[in-house]
């Protein structure tokens, strides 16, 4: 397919899907969303998806085994031509005001104000997991796009003590919480929540013959 020029055709594309979801509201308000990124905008992700040696490798507690690119600060100058190109475009695409306000309207939150979208390319590696955490509070929406099919998804969790939260974004043995729903893990699906002090969510151990998980990570800070 031909890759459109233009951002906003995908930004109102996106727009479109994620406003159509449906939040479910329990432990915490969050969705999946089917077939997010629009087919040609998808098929150039895995074009240009960055190499190996273009990711910055992350090695301490609670994030060993991730390695991340960054598309809203200078880990994207590390992308070589002609992925960069392409990576500037998604960037431009994911960051615009048409998506942060539609998971702002999905999630009924203020419209009015500043916020802040970051834009994460992940791959995962075997052996990589996240304890329960609610994420940190400056964190208002999360969403995950997931680029590849068959690894684990995002594991919700509700705490065995009643009544427990956190606000600040702690990581928590997840011996100490129940898994009650993982998300699931297919090619352009997605999973989105709103950031609450029982937001609780995690990745569980990467067996050593899972398959890499590659996913869009974003996020809206104000």
């Amino acid at each position: 397919m031909h890759l459109s020029s233009d951002p906003q055709i995908y930004a109102n594309q996106i727009s479109y899907n994620i406003k159509n979801s449906k939040v479910s509201n329990y432990p915490y308000p969050h969705t999946e969303t089917v077939d997010i990124l629009p087919p040609d905008l998808l098929d150039a992700v895995h074009k240009y998806f960055p190499k190996e040696k273009e990711f910055v490798s992350t090695n301490e507690h609670p994030y060993k085994h991730r390695n991340l690119i960054s598309l809203t600060n200078d880990d994207i100058l590390g992308i070589k031509e002609p992925r960069a190109s392409f990576w500037k475009f998604f960037k431009e695409v994911m960051t615009s005001p048409l998506i942060v306000k539609s998971l702002l309207y999905l999630y009924k939150q203020e419209i009015e104000g500043y916020y802040h979208p970051t834009v994460m390319v992940l791959h995962d590696k075997t052996n990589y997991s996240l304890g329960a955490h609610t994420d940190i509070p400056s964190k208002i929406i999360s969403l995950l796009i997931y680029l590849s099919s068959n690894s684990y998804g995002t594991s919700i969790y509700v705490p065995k003590i009643t009544g427990f939260t956190c606000d600040r974004g702690r990581h928590y043995n997840r011996d100490d919480f129940y898994n009650i729903h993982k998300s699931n893990f297919k090619l352009n699906n997605s999973f989105s929540f709103l950031r609450t002090d029982h937001s609780f969510h995690g990745v569980e151990p990467l067996p050593k013959d899972a398959l890499d998980r590659k996913l869009i990570n974003y996020f809206i800070v104000k």
